[in-house]
């Protein structure tokens, strides 16, 4: 017959056993947001959205040239390298910025100011743009020259959260590898962007 002793033991070993489960569980289908798994697990994505501040303030045109990068670090969550004089080139196959406003009481108009990479291997990049995860537009860039584009943000993509998270995905990215650097992808530089009303 089965001492208390013994009743003990197994009541033990089968608690270390549940939470021995528990914990390769828990190591296996981890509880994280999407996109820490698409960056540190799947690693389907290199941007992984930084806590920026997001301070704007509607109408400003902000450079993302070295001389503004007080301003620009509000506003580039991941996807960036660092800048030079006159902007900054994206880095991987996506960028995503955030801009804290108000909830707007009409349509905004989203305003970027890019240079594609083109090469004869890459005769146009495409931008795709969304706000708050809804698809707003795509455009393809295929001369080198600056260009402004203007895309429109209905209002109600805003929400109350304050939060207006722009991502721009590149799908036509130029991998390149340079000595020592490793391997990068050219898609567009910025020079600046902005959020304004779509009356102004």
């Amino acid at each position: 017959m089965p001492s208390k002793r013994n009743h003990w033991m197994y009541g033990l070993s089968g608690a270390l056993l549940l939470i021995e489960a528990a914990i390769f569980a828990a190591a296996l289908f981890p509880s994280v947001t999407p996109e820490y798994r698409a960056y540190y697990l799947d690693r389907s994505t290199d941007c992984y959205p930084l806590p920026v501040s997001g301070a704007y303030r509607l109408g400003d045109r902000v450079s993302f040239g070295a001389a503004s990068e007080g301003k620009r670090v509000d506003l580039a969550r991941c996807g960036w390298r660092d800048p030079e004089a006159r902007g900054s080139w994206s880095d991987g196959n996506r960028s995503m910025l955030r801009f804290a406003i108000a909830p707007p009481p009409a349509d905004l108009v989203l305003q970027l100011s890019v240079q594609p990479y083109l090469d004869a291997e890459t005769p146009r990049q495409r931008i795709e743009v969304t706000a708050n995860g809804t698809p707003l537009e795509t455009f393809e860039l295929v001369e080198k020259s600056p260009a402004i584009h203007r895309i429109s943000v209905p209002s109600d993509i805003v929400g109350t959260t304050g939060w207006l998270d722009i991502t721009l995905n590149y799908p036509d990215a130029r991998p390149l590898t340079a000595a020592g650097s490793g391997t990068r992808y050219y898609a567009v530089f910025v020079l600046d962007v902005g959020l304004m009303g779509a009356v102004d």
